[in-house]
């Protein structure tokens, strides 16, 4: 899939709050996002896993479609790296927002690249998880209530 989304590292991508109950095979290409109203919180492409998903941060910063990008990136991260799978860029439910041509970006120096670990304990102890749209977005949906 990953060939077809052609990602970009530092890429920021939206991250609806108002769709997660929608099914993730569903595709948005039509829709029009930036509705009043319409909330999303932002991540960023760190690294494609060559099978196994993609490599990105969410940030705890939450506004409206029309983003200043550099507020994004000098957020805080919501939680650690993830991996997903990349319906929600495919199907256009999460909209490429800006990218290196906006900001510098390098990810060992700016994501820790590094020091990312997806597992726990060894290789063979826990699988990666890989999440799909919905269910990250309802992820964040329940950490953004229960810091208010």
């Amino acid at each position: 899939m990953s060939k077809l989304l052609n990602l970009i590292e530092g890429d920021i991508y939206s991250i609806p709050l108002f769709l997660s109950t929608e099914p993730d095979n569903k595709s948005f290409s039509r829709y029009k996002f930036g509705k009043e109203g319409e909330k999303f919180v932002f991540c960023r492409i760190i690294s494609d896993l060559k099978g196994s998903g993609e490599l990105i941060e969410v940030f705890d910063y939450v506004d409206d479609f029309n983003v200043d990008i550099l507020k994004v990136v000098e957020s805080k991260l919501i939680f650690p790296a993830l991996a997903i799978t990349g319906d929600g860029i495919y199907k256009k439910r999460w909209r490429k927002v800006g990218g290196k041509e906006n900001y510098e970006y390098d990810k060992v120096r700016d994501s820790d690249f590094n020091n990312i670990n997806l597992f726990e304990g060894s290789w063979d102890d826990e699988p990666i998880t890989i999440w799909r749209a919905s269910h990250l977005e309802q992820r964040i949906i329940d950490v953004l209530a229960s810091n208010t």
